[in-house]
């Protein structure tokens, strides 16, 4: 079978039904009515000065603060040039490898047989035929634009394995677009998967062990990062609060109510970046989370609760929010949106679409667009007040900026070295087996005790980490450490066989299987979904 998709040159055709043409959305707010309070205390020392690298670690005790500085110092950085200039056109992650383009394009080097002088290259970027073939038709370059494809966390369009405990549903804006993400990594990650030695690419090597990404160290090394973007068609927007880039919108065709790939240029805003980097005194990762200040309004209410979703829609009427529709108001047409936090319902009619969502239609009349609000405020006095504390300052010292409009939620990290956690390591490695090893029984802190910060559950008894992004996490209760160490894969002692991804019904985080019976990919599950696909090595 094949790993990945090597599209045709197909279009769609020019009667097949297209989103309905989006009016303006109302303006939100100025950005000191939606995140920064004229009245808000000025705390110092707090240094939001854009810095001229990535920082590559915290200090071994950092306490929230500093990991929530370190999140604002790194998203500073991977924004802005090395120049400090806070709008610079190209931020550098702009030429990092995009998940997406790296697998396509090792893909079609693989099965040619490509010779380590082809191999694709840092940064090098893959177009789909549909995308050549706009280009040509329109007159325009390509190579003046980055491609961008996936809809939901599994991405149809390179074959990724599916997998129960990751959304594949879509999140479908105000002017009743589809959301689009891409995942790209820094240098030292892509370094990582395409080593020479032990290359991760191919599925025979990737099952031989953990897999290990460098740590980023004060010293030296930068640490292997990779970056989640999500992205929103600017139609009928005010684009001038946003980061945005022309991009060429792929559509694989399973996702096209024409069963035909498609290609289109549009302009795209920057509405969530996550940011995970692994450090040597957090192997676990640091997760950071940001987003577009007017994605979303706070839930009506503070109701967290392990076993569901926070549901509960905002008191009053609000507008100008990017997932929020307007006229899903009391005075509007609330039929149109559904429920808060809750997934819309599809739009493929007679159609058969992947996940039965068509991006090429618009969405249904019923229930058909996102209406989502932020499950944890951040808020002075909530779990996430360090968060609130860094994005007053910071974005007071951006200014006019267009980076000023983004906010941090907040940073996970893990305490190790805590009572009854574990030790932290002295020499680089994935963690995720020792994060499993804790024990689970009722006298003795799960894993998830140790990851910072902690939430009030409403539901049952005890604090939890929930940690997400209205723009990503949108439909869920999140925990980015538990999630992501969950990204195993299992080898030849496991019963079926080497390279599938494990079963994954347990709450604490463990996959449901001996840990004999499988390796970590360190905290990345894009290389765990890549694999049992169909590896490249399979010869496709």
């Amino acid at each position: 079978m094949l790993s990945f998709i090597v599209t045709i040159a197909v279009a769609c055709s020019d009667d097949s039904p297209t989103p309905e043409e989006p009016g303006d959305i109302d303006a939100a707010p100025a950005i000191e009515d939606a995140a920064i309070s004229p009245d808000a205390p000025t705390v110092e020392p707090l240094n939001c000065a854009i810095p001229t690298s990535i920082p590559h670690d915290v200090p071994a005790d950092a306490d929230q603060s500093v990991f929530d500085d370190f999140s604002w110092q790194t998203f500073l950085a991977v924004n802005a040039p090395a120049g400090g200039q806070a709008d610079d056109p190209t931020p550098p992650w702009t030429t990092w490898s995009s998940t997406a383009d790296y697998l396509n394009l090792v893909s079609a080097w693989y099965a040619t047989g490509g010779t380590r002088d082809t191999f694709p290259a840092f940064g090098a970027v893959y177009y789909p035929q549909a995308c050549l073939d706009y280009c040509s038709t329109e007159g325009i370059n390509c190579s003046d634009y980055r491609t961008i494809e996936q809809v939901g966390k599994i991405n149809d369009a390179i074959f990724e394995a599916d997998n129960t405990g990751l959304s594949s549903n879509p999140v479908i804006a105000a002017n009743g677009s589809f959301v689009r993400y891409e995942i790209r990594m820094n240098q030292d990650m892509y370094d990582l998967v395409s080593s020479e030695s032990r290359p991760l690419y191919d599925v025979d090597d990737l099952v031989t062990g953990d897999v290990n990404g460098t740590c980023g160290n004060a010293g030296g090394s930068e640490g292997v990062i990779n970056v989640k973007l999500a992205w929103m068609d600017m139609s009928g927007f005010d684009a001038s609060t946003f980061y945005t880039e022309p991009r060429l919108i792929f559509t694989a065709a399973g996702s096209n109510s024409t069963g035909q790939d498609s290609c289109s240029l549009e302009t795209m805003g920057l509405v969530g970046m996550h940011i995970a980097h692994k450090t040597e005194s957090q192997q676990t990762w640091v997760w950071s989370t940001f987003e577009h200040n007017r994605n979303a309004p706070d839930c009506g209410a503070f109701a967290l609760d392990a076993n569901s979703v926070n549901t509960a829609c905002p008191s009053t009427d609000a507008s100008g929010w990017n997932f929020y529709p307007s006229d899903c108001q009391s005075d509007g047409d609330p039929g149109k949106c559904q429920s808060c936090n809750t997934v819309p319902a599809d739009n493929e009619g007679d159609e058969s679409c992947s996940n039965k969502y068509c991006t090429d239609r618009p969405p249904a009349d019923e229930n058909g667009y996102s209406r989502l609000c932020r499950q944890v405020p951040v808020t002075e006095d909530g779990p996430y007040s360090d968060a609130y504390r860094w994005n007053q300052a910071c974005q007071r010292a951006l200014g006019t900026s267009v980076w000023a409009n983004y906010m941090l939620i907040s940073t996970q990290w893990f305490e190790w070295n805590a009572d009854g956690a574990p030790t932290q390591p002295t020499s680089c490695s994935d963690v995720a087996g020792t994060l499993h090893s804790i024990p689970q029984d009722a006298d003795a802190k799960t894993a998830r005790g140790f990851m910072r910060p902690q939430v009030a559950d409403t539901g049952n008894a005890g604090d939890r980490p929930f940690l997400a992004n209205t723009s990503m996490e949108s439909y869920e209760r999140s925990n980015c450490m538990g999630c992501h160490g969950k990204g195993a894969l299992t080898n030849s002692n496991y019963t079926d066989g080497a390279g599938e991804l494990p079963p994954q019904g347990n709450n604490n985080g463990v996959p449901n299987t001996a840990s004999s019976d499988y390796y970590f990919s360190d905290f990345s599950w894009w290389l765990a979904l890549q694999v049992p696909a169909d590896g490249i090595s399979d010869g496709n």
